[in-house]
């Protein structure tokens, strides 16, 4: 049921991801970093994404199936959120961060595949898809939103101190 979990959340997080690129044109380029309100679907959907990490550390504590990297990642990504969310920073860049998750289905694929010892022709197909889309969003895509982020950086300097802590 987690790996369900999972790929609900990656599925609504890269459907989101879309929504807000798609919300780009509608607002200026300062309300992309630091936003007075007008960008809608970032809210939302970050709103979702803290809700699915929440869920994930009851459930690992629920299952004793507790890492400390796995809840020191979560934690973490929780505290940011609430800040961002607090603050309303960042719906530019919470487009390029969310669509990442497009790798997480073919990842989970590829162990259900793995887990029922089905390692064929789909679990190679899985595979070959995670890698492609790993490659594609987390480097390519994560690279050219972190130049995104630099040259923006005028235009989230003002904002609260907490801020740099999210981009360090």
């Amino acid at each position: 049921r987690e790996r369900q979990g999972s790929t609900v959340n990656a599925v609504l997080l890269v459907c989101g991801s879309l929504l807000c690129f798609a919300e780009w044109p509608t607002y200026d380029a300062s309300e992309g970093w630091i936003s007075q309100g007008l960008a809608y679907w970032p809210v939302t959907f970050a709103a979702l994404f803290v809700g699915y990490l929440q869920w994930d550390v009851l459930w690992m504590l629920y299952h004793s199936s507790l890492h400390f990297d796995e809840l020191a990642h979560h934690l973490l990504f929780i505290a940011v959120t609430h800040y961002v969310l607090w603050g309303r920073y960042f719906a530019r860049p919470f487009a390029w961060l969310s669509v990442t998750e497009l790798s997480t289905p073919f990842l989970n694929c590829r162990w259900f595949l793995a887990a029922t010892g089905s390692k064929g022709r789909a679990y190679d197909t899985c595979s070959l898809l995670f890698a492609s889309a790993f490659l594609a969003t987390r480097a390519l895509g994560y690279g050219m939103g972190l130049v995104d982020l630099w040259l923006a950086r005028d235009l989230w300097r003002p904002a609260h101190w907490g801020l740099y802590v999210v981009i360090a």
